[in-house]
């Protein structure tokens, strides 16, 4: 009887995790519209709700920063921003962290590139190409070592490719002047330090650490090309030289 409590318990706190990032996986976007449209009460409701879920699910150091955010936010104080920034990290890392809950299979799903992947850019799209291509290559030996050569090699010419891929984005967005391009660059960080984070991690060499770098691989990319490049789709088609 008390094991099968216990088995409940964990099965509605798992439910209640996949729950947390089916919601806030958006939270930025919520809240940085909300202060856009000068709307601080939505802003000041989005904090908050952000702080209790966080604190029910024992987020304690993301509860501490949503606090802190909502205090800025009642105040309308200069500090709004300051205080976000450090909260969309913790989040971040929080989100990163819920993907195998989310799909636990997803380290052994290829991405397949469609039309929807495009973002009208031939040379970003060829690059974008390339980088699913290692992410592939990364799905098909997730049951290989991280210390295997071909996991390897294909590690690090991914993190060269990638960076390299950034790197070029930016300063192509730069040209064309896009308005968002800091917000865009603070997703390349995001990225940039927490791949940085696994590849230290992984130093204890298992299978299950490079599945689940391959699940953030997976989730990342897909997910920035779907929904952050999305965004200067329309800029760069207008911009399109014939």
């Amino acid at each position: 009887m008390g094991f099968s409590r216990r088995l409940q318990r964990k099965k509605l706190y798992k439910k209640s995790l996949i729950g947390f990032y089916d919601k806030q996986q958006h939270f930025e976007e919520r809240f940085k519209s909300a202060l856009t449209s000068g709307d601080l009460k939505l802003a000041t409701n989005e904090a908050h709700t952000l702080k209790g879920l966080s604190a029910t699910l024992g987020m304690m150091s993301l509860h501490e920063q949503a606090k802190s955010l909502e205090s800025a936010c009642k105040e309308n104080s200069d500090n709004i921003e300051t205080t976000l920034n450090p909260l969309l990290k913790e989040l971040n890392k929080v989100l990163d962290g819920l993907i195998c809950l989310k799909d636990p299979n997803i380290s052994n799903t290829k991405i397949t590139w469609s039309d929807d992947y495009s973002v009208g850019d031939k040379k970003i799209d060829q690059q974008h190409k390339k980088i699913i291509s290692f992410i592939n290559t990364l799905v098909e030996h997730s049951e290989e070592r991280i210390s295997s050569e071909i996991i390897v090699d294909t590690l690090d010419e991914l993190m060269k490719y990638a960076s390299e891929h950034l790197e070029y984005e930016e300063k192509r967005l730069t040209e064309l002047k896009y308005p968002e391009l800091n917000e865009h660059i603070k997703h390349h960080q995001h990225y940039l330090e927490t791949i940085t984070e696994f590849n230290i991690s992984a130093s204890n060499n298992d299978t299950k650490s490079l599945n689940k770098l391959i699940r953030f691989l997976t989730q990342w990319w897909s997910e920035h090309i779907l929904h952050e490049d999305m965004k200067y789709k329309p800029l760069v088609q207008s911009n399109i030289e014939y």
